[in-house]
């Protein structure tokens, strides 16, 4: 500002999300698959069929304990019918830091129904696979 000895600045606050953590679960009669992953700001989260075609997905996004106020925790999962071949591309986009992580998966089940190779509890799914973030 001319004359005042101030001076305006504006900031643009952002962190890189981290790997993100997957995990897979079955159920009786489908699959969910779960990323979780912390990074600020909230950023644009997809989920591509092989033919780059949006599938639907519940996304969750909540300040994270690990630095509450600073970063999100956020959680995205697909939920899909049990059986046959899954093949699917996670994608997020952190605009601010022009950040973008495309993760592929595929997944063939076999014709027995995933749930007969699995000790089953009184639970209603079991985890069958689970990454630790570093894919």
């Amino acid at each position: 500002m001319k004359g005042t000895g101030k001076a305006e600045v504006q900031l643009k606050y952002a962190a890189f999300y981290t790997e993100p953590h997957l995990t897979v679960q079955a159920q009786h009669s489908y699959m969910t698959f779960l990323y979780e992953t912390d990074g600020y700001p909230e950023p644009e989260v997809r989920w591509l069929d092989p033919h780059g075609h949006n599938l639907t997905h519940n996304i969750s996004v909540t300040q994270s304990s690990r630095a509450p106020g600073l970063l999100l925790s956020l959680r995205t999962q697909l939920v899909m019918q049990a059986g046959g071949a899954v093949n699917f591309t996670f994608s997020l986009r952190n605009q601010v830091l022009e950040q973008v992580m495309e993760r592929s998966l595929s997944y063939a089940v076999p014709h027995t129904p995933v749930w007969e190779y699995l000790p089953w509890s009184d639970e209603s799914y079991s985890t069958i696979w689970q990454t630790d973030g570093k894919i």
